[in-house]
């Protein structure tokens, strides 16, 4: 790992902090409408963050992210030459 390839993952487990404390908040509201919207929401974030991690492993095992870091590692460099 080369440091911008913690950034999805870094990503995902906000995601699954954010939708802890949804679930935290929830269950101690005492509106059914609130509660099933926060529980909604809650595993809306889930799924986002499943999907961020299992696409970091797919673009990882095919190769796709060692193509893409390489050119933003580039970027600071052809920044400070302008």
């Amino acid at each position: 790992m080369t440091g911008y390839e913690i950034f999805p993952i870094i990503k995902s487990l906000m995601l699954l902090v954010v939708s802890f404390f949804v679930l935290a908040t929830v269950s101690k509201v005492d509106s059914k409408n609130l509660k099933k919207f926060g529980r909604v929401l809650a595993i809306i974030l889930i799924i986002v963050a499943a999907y961020i991690f299992i696409l970091f492993f797919i673009s990882e095992l095919l190769g796709i992210g060692r193509h893409i870091y390489p050119r933003v590692k580039m970027m600071p460099r052809m920044m400070r030459n302008r």
